[in-house]
């Protein structure tokens, strides 16, 4: 009998220690499959992050695109101005005003690049930007209706166009947009559309030289 419950005592014990283990190493796996995972995940990430330097300056549009290009487009028989009309109110935008006689008019393009952080209220990627304005319209405070906007190609980017509200906007690529706004008068839809679409992509060209 005595032989019989050492043998029962022994058995125990082992039965313990294996239980033991095995607790042991169940509460092991959740943190070991966290630490294995985190290398890749970082490596993932570090493979999907756009090489981009947020503090990089932003491109001078007013240096982008030549006056004489400007001429061309928009077949503008006289001389082109350009100022620079950039507001400190809005850092993270570059803006320029090229303007003509047209006439007894003043005619004028106004072109601004804004770059897409997360402080410049205009989302990080520029292309989602741009998709969602011709999705669902562009929202402009103290008005409850989105403006709609339709889909344009700008020069080979995608964009956003609304002959009523005479402006357009495209992505140069995903961390700049361009917004223009075209007071050229007497022009049709197609006959803008189609100027606008030449000036994004010798904005767009001109900007990839330079970043």
């Amino acid at each position: 009998m005595k032989i019989r419950w050492n043998i029962l005592s022994n058995m125990f014990v082992l039965i313990s220690i294996l239980a033991l283990l095995s607790c042991k190493n169940e509460s092991k796996q959740p943190s070991d499959e966290l630490n294995q995972s985190q290398p890749s995940l970082a490596a993932d990430a570090e493979q999907s992050t756009p090489n981009h330097d947020a503090n990089t300056e932003i491109p001078d549009v007013c240096s982008l695109i030549e006056v004489e290009v400007v001429k061309a487009i928009f077949n503008v028989p006289g001389n082109v101005g350009k100022v620079d009309i950039s507001s400190g109110l809005k850092p993270y935008a570059k803006t320029c005003n090229f303007y003509w006689d047209n006439g007894d008019m003043r005619s004028n393009i106004i072109i601004q690049i804004q770059e897409h952080t997360p402080e410049s209220g205009l989302g990080t990627s520029a292309t989602r930007y741009i998709d969602e304005m011709v999705t669902q319209g562009l929202a402009i405070q103290g008005v409850n209706e989105r403006i709609p906007f339709n889909a344009f190609d700008a020069g080979g980017r995608p964009g956003a166009y609304s002959f009523p509200q005479s402006r357009c906007f495209w992505a140069a690529d995903d961390f700049y947009s361009f917004m223009v706004v075209a007071n050229i008068g007497g022009g049709d839809e197609k006959r803008n559309t189609e100027a606008l679409g030449k000036l994004a992509k010798a904005l767009n060209g001109n900007l990839a030289k330079v970043k």
